[in-house]
């Protein structure tokens, strides 16, 4: 009996590889034929396998199939074998997991699955590596399921060490904690690098190996690193892939393995920290408890810090940690070699015993032939419709469909119709335009492939074969053919082309391969001969309706390119066309040319939005080369003058029309308007502009942006954030399941602002290019949603061109700051204001954090309160657990959080101070923000301060500068009252994060904060500018138990109105009311 392997890849190193070569050894020292074979083969590996095209397929013969990503034609193959068949599914990463960070990833991961479900039923045995993918199996339907676990041989890890790796680190005091994995999304390396973060404050001399390539993974590579950068951490050593011999070193050094992962088919690394006996600690998550067992520390929440002194514990308590590498050392015999080799050939002796034979299920043996669907649209042209169908009877292919979209047709096709039952029909009381009726037919059909063909055409007899024979990979999205004039003898068109301008080119020899998304040629298929995937067109958004005649089909090919696969052209799939007169072709020189200049117009600005040249110059050009290409008839005398000006008027007409259509256009790759279950959750595609975007930051916007952008995430939408660099260089990353995409300002000198006017030239670069990338994502990904801030009118640019809706926070504006702050008003400011005011003209609606501010900028910027929505912002509540104090504190610990500017009263504070301390001369002042240039003197706000205190009081005054996330939690864990005097908020965070500590808090009776804080039951509020009574307030919260009652109401009222949930439920709301 022959037992051989199949894979798609065999890679060196590659756990699913491994663990075939050992199979194979196993099967033929039990006295089978046993081979490995596979597409790809890496050269290290290449003498334990063959190429799969050599393989011979044997009815008698059972081949085992390694799953763990789509295997595409390979999986193909092995389904169509008639070998019985044995699985073994490694589990495939949810492919969620690279989104936005390897599209071909993301791609494999998601089809893996599918193809998941085609092995279910012609599958003999299928066996999960785990208990947790035998499990999974199930779940998809297997019947008959075990469990093989990867087989290690234990005897290739009993070598040296490389020692130049040693070297290097082992000779150091260092504790080493160790990670081995691919450099992946789901590996969760960013929660290793936090709880990293938390052992540094234990123990100063430890360190992170984190092991594994990040080929594929740059992106995230790169966010991983800054992360690491902005926790200021040092002693993290991503080593990339390694050799077998680094491999050894590295386990030989750890002290600790943590594994944080949050999908894991098996996770041989858990193995491997075992064989060395490394005490491990991993996230309680899919694999991972199956394969340790009762072995290791579970953890079942990611609380970092509690993590991290377990780590400690397992280093410093020699008992624990030995009791532990005790219970692993007994698990990890259950993975023996000669065990799990029994294990296997049990499995193979119930294979021999068992009589039953698979049948290959229907859908598996025509998948060779898929259905193909002919969609044909007509309108009174009964006799060429006849002519159409019956080519179409006499194709070899076997399995097709044809759908007829009429009319409404007046004249004899409703009775050619009638006379072929097997024909479905898709009847229409108006004509709508092609695409229009194209998207009927698509709807209607069955098929996985849509081919269209014009009703005055002729299909070879090979045409659909060809067609379908074409669809060689995955990768090809659209094919099409030569069409002839109806005698066959001269090309209409052949491996035609369109420049960004839509001006196309008909007739070449060889197909030009123009399938660069970023391109400037595209290749399209003349729409009487043009087949497309139908889970493509639906991706792309199916034919656009505003293009009703012309370029229809050349726009859907270029949006079927950019999305990221090929339309191609072949020479034998054959059509001729008789380009017969009708509703929009009365004659050569007398078509509907407002429609097709509008369409050419509209095309541009359409698929190329985030160009500059889409808005100047190619609009020109295409106008420019139809009124040029009218000269040779009229010269000719073909068109008489009369003519020439009336086409010329109309392709005027038209240019304008397809100007201002492109310019509005709304319809993008997945359209709101598409969808129609009004009880659905609609799950909604936004883009936030914010300059900064992090968990740590300094500003009000990057916090609720970042907040706000997370917790729509959380309920399902996809958020996109555009960003400034601080690289010089844009770039991409995720960030949890938010993508970023970080942008370089590109100047606008064309625009001739004088040098003085740099705050306005400031704003208008960055708006600029947020504008062009925002265009971009809109194309590439189907973006429904704009949101701004209206500070430094981010969405400036963007709101003058409006392709969907945008929506402006307001916060506190540039006039408000400059009235507070006394600047004198500039011509410079002056611009900035009156940008601020268009962006809010431009917008749809304007969402006001609070109504104090709403009402403020509509009176400024005479906005309509109808176009202004109330939604205040939310803030993450901390657990009850993390309320309580370091330390009891006998003096009284006063917090003030902000910039050190006049606006956030910082001045009116420090006249408080002394007044205070006269009274409670043991309280101490915690300044926690960012110092600034801002003082009175143009120097710093700190020194500012300072010099205008009397000596004596420095002492109870410390300034910590701007902190992290983590560290101001703290501050206001142990800070007994609360105090920002400003001068004015538009709303203010900084309450909201106070009274979610549980503090008692004191602000100004001034702009939002009186709608967050109660006067008197959540805090104090006190007149702006007036020392004496911040200094009274201070004194009255004196008292403990007035703080505490304060304190649990104002957590209770965070709780139940201002959490990000509650934030990101309303914003929802309003973005789907307007929409819906």
């Amino acid at each position: 009996m022959q037992i051989h392997q199949v894979l798609p890849a065999l890679s060196y190193g590659d756990a699913a590889s491994n663990h075939a070569i050992e199979i194979m050894g196993i099967l033929r020292g039990s006295g089978y034929s046993s081979n490995i074979y596979a597409k790809y083969i890496h050269p290290k590996v290449s003498k334990f396998a063959k190429p799969l095209d050599i393989y011979k397929k044997n009815a008698s013969n059972t081949v085992i199939y390694h799953l763990s990503l789509a295997g595409l034609d390979v999986s193909d193959f092995v389904i169509r074998l008639p070998d019985m068949k044995v699985l073994i599914y490694h589990n495939v990463t949810p492919h969620h997991y690279f989104k936005g960070i390897n599209d071909t990833l993301y791609d494999l991961c998601k089809r893996g699955r599918e193809e998941l479900k085609l092995f279910e039923g012609i599958t003999k045995l299928a066996l999960g590596v785990s208990e947790y993918s035998r499990r999974e199996l199930e779940q998809y339907g297997f019947k008959d399921t075990g469990v093989l676990p990867i087989i290690l041989d234990y005897t290739k890890y009993a070598i040296q060490p490389d020692e130049k790796t040693m070297r290097a680190y082992a000779t150091s005091d260092y504790v080493n904690l160790l990670f081995v994995g691919r450099i992946a999304p789901n590996k969760r390396i960013d929660n290793l690098i936090k709880i990293f973060y938390y052992h540094k404050k234990i123990n100063l001399k430890s360190r992170l190996f984190i092991v594994g390539s990040y080929e594929g993974m740059e992106n995230h590579f790169a966010r991983l690193q800054e992360l690491v950068k902005k926790l200021g951490l040092t002693d993290v050593v991503f080593t990339g892939l390694v050799d077998f011999e680094e491999l050894i070193a590295y386990y030989r050094m750890a002290d600790v393995f943590i594994c944080m992962s949050e999908h894991e088919g098996f996770c041989v690394p858990l193995l491997e920290s075992m064989y060395f006996s490394i005490p491990i600690i991993a996230y309680n998550a899919t694999a991972v408890p199956y394969t340790l067992a009762n072995c290791g520390v579970l953890v079942n929440e990611k609380r970092y810090d509690e993590i991290a002194e377990m780590v400690q514990l397992l280093i410093t308590d020699k008992g624990l940690r030995k009791r532990i590498i005790e219970v692993q050392n007994e698990r990890l015999k259950d993975f023996e070699w000669p065990k799990l080799g029994e294990q296997l050939r049990k499995y193979i002796e119930q294979l021999n015993n068992s009589t039953e034979t698979v049948e290959l299920p229907l859908k598996h043996k025509f998948a060779k032939y898929p259905l193909v669907s002919i969609v044909i649209c007509t309108y009174n042209r009964a006799h060429y419709l006849e002519r159409c169908i019956k080519s179409l009877k006499k194709q070899t292919y076997p399995n097709f469909e044809i759908i007829v979209v009429n009319g409404p047709s007046t004249d004899g096709t409703n009775h050619v119709l009638n006379s072929y039952s097997e024909i479905r029909v898709v009847s229409q009381e108006k004509l709508n335009g092609l695409s229009f009726a194209r998207n009927l037919g698509i709807n209607a059909s069955n098929g996985e492939i849509i081919a269209f063909i014009d009703d005055d055409s002729i299909a070879d007899e090979n045409w659909i074969a060809y067609l379908v024979e074409g669809y060689t990979d995955e990768s090809i999205g659209g094919i099409g053919g030569p069409v002839f004039d109806i005698t066959g003898n001269w090309h209409q068109f052949k491996n035609g082309y369109v420049s960004k301008a839509g001006i196309s080119s008909f007739i070449h020899e060889n197909d030009l391969k123009y399938n660069d998304p970023n391109g400037r040629f595209f290749n399209y298929l003349m729409g009487t001969n043009s087949s497309f995937k139908k889970d493509v067109l639906y991706e792309v958004g199916l034919f656009d309706r505003i293009i009703k005649y012309y370029l229809d089909e050349t726009d859907i090919c270029v949006r079927v390119i950019k999305s990221g696969y090929k339309i191609k052209h072949i020479d034998n799939a054959i059509i001729c066309h008789e380009m017969t007169e009708g509703h929009n072709r009365k004659s050569p020189y007398d078509l509907n040319w407002t429609e097709i200049m509008k369409n050419v117009i509209y095309f541009t600005l359409k698929n190329f939005r985030s160009e500059f040249l889409s808005y100047t110059f190619r609009p020109v050009q295409s106008l420019f080369w139809w009124l040029k290409y009218f000269i040779p008839p009229y010269l000719n005398k073909d068109i008489s003058l009369k003519q020439l000006f009336g086409i010329y008027l109309k392709l005027v007409k038209g240019a304008m029309k397809g100007y201002k259509d492109g310019i509005k256009v709304r319809e993008t790759k997945n359209n709101f308007a598409n969808i129609t279950t009004p009880d659905e959750k609609i799950k909604l595609k936004i883009c936030f502009l914010s300059q900064e975007f992090a968990k740590n930051c300094n500003g009000g916007v990057c916090r609720y942006t970042y907040d706000l952008a997370h917790a729509l995430a959380e309920l399902g939408n996809e958020v996109h954030v555009i960003t400034k660099s601080e690289r010089n260089r844009e770039y991409e990353y995720r960030d949890g399941d938010v993508f970023v995409h970080k942008i370089v300002p590109e100047p606008m000198d064309f625009l001739g602002l004088s040098e003085d006017m740099y705050i306005a030239k400031k704003n208008l670069s960055y708006s600029y290019s947020a504008c062009l990338k925002l265009l971009e994502l809109i194309d590439k990904f189907g973006i429904q949603i704009v949101e701004g801030p209206l500070w430094d009118g981010e969405g400036f640019v963007f709101s003058l061109v409006n392709p969907i809706p945008l929506f402006i926070r307001l916060e506190t504006p540039l006039f408000k700051v400059a009235e507070i702050q006394g600047w004198y008003i500039t011509k410079d400011l002056k611009l900035v204001n009156w940008m601020e005011g268009e962006t809010l003209r431009g917008a749809e609606k304007a969402i006001a954090i609070s109504e104090d501010i709403g009402t403020v900028i509509s009176n400024h910027h005479n906005i309509a309160q109808e176009k202004i929505e109330l939604c205040p912002l939310g803030i993450e509540i901390p657990d009850e657990s993390l309320l309580s104090r370091d330390k009891k504190k006998k003096v009284l610990d006063v917090l003030f959080v902000g910039r050190l500017e006049k606006r956030k009263g910082v001045e009116t504070l420090f006249k408080a101070i002394p007044i205070v301390l006269e009274k409670v001369p043991d309280a101490q002042f915690h300044i926690v923000g960012k110092d600034t240039n801002l003082a009175s003197n143009g120097g710093s706000y700190r020194e500012f301060l300072l010099q205008n205190m009397d000596k004596k009081y420095h002492k109870n005054v410390q300034f910590v500068g701007y902190v992290a996330d983590n560290e101001l939690n703290d501050f206001y864990r142990n800070c007994d009252i609360f105090v920002a005097p400003s001068l004015y908020e538009s709303f203010g965070l900084i309450y909201l994060e106070a009274m979610a500590w549980g503090k008692a808090v004191i602000g100004c009776d001034a702009g939002g904060v009186p709608e967050i804080v109660e006067d008197g039951g959540t805090g104090i509020l006190i007149p702006p500018e007036d020392e004496n009574a911040l200094a009274g307030a201070i004194i009255k919260l004196k008292d403990e138990k007035l703080r505490a009652k304060m304190g649990e109401k104002g957590r209770k009222k965070v709780k139940n109105a201002f959490s990000n949930k509650i934030m990101a439920e309303s914003t929802y709301k309003i973005y789907t009311t307007l929409l819906q």
